[in-house]
């Protein structure tokens, strides 16, 4: 489904970004709902865009880190990302495959 021109979709951006703002979650986890169930997009494209927002704003927050050299805990970096790499691995690969796309959408809002 290509998606049509709709005014209202800057309002999930501004809640997204409210959202991981605020919080520990992040702004995908408000936008692949309401894409999915609001704006009737397809799982896989959520999902997608859900990765992409969530890059572009930690990518950005690292570089800012880092940037204005703020002292972080270089050890408890590295064994997070170790767990996470590992994390995404058997994620993408064993699990992602088998979720059916109305599967994957509950899965998430449940887990949101």
């Amino acid at each position: 489904m290509v998606y049509e021109y709709n005014n209202d979709f800057w309002i999930n951006g501004l809640f997204g970004s409210m959202v991981a703002g605020a919080t520990s979650e992040g702004g995908a986890s408000v936008a692949f709902p309401v894409m999915t169930l609001v704006f009737d997009i397809s799982p896989k494209i959520a999902k997608q865009f859900s990765f992409l927002i969530q890059s572009v704003g930690m990518t950005a927050a690292a570089f800012t880190i880092l940037f204005m050299r703020v002292q972080v805990e270089w050890k408890s970096i590295i064994y997070c990302t170790i767990g996470g790499i590992a994390g995404v691995i058997y994620g993408l690969r064993e699990i992602a495959p088998e979720l059916t796309p109305p599967y994957a959408k509950m899965y998430f809002v449940v887990i949101w």
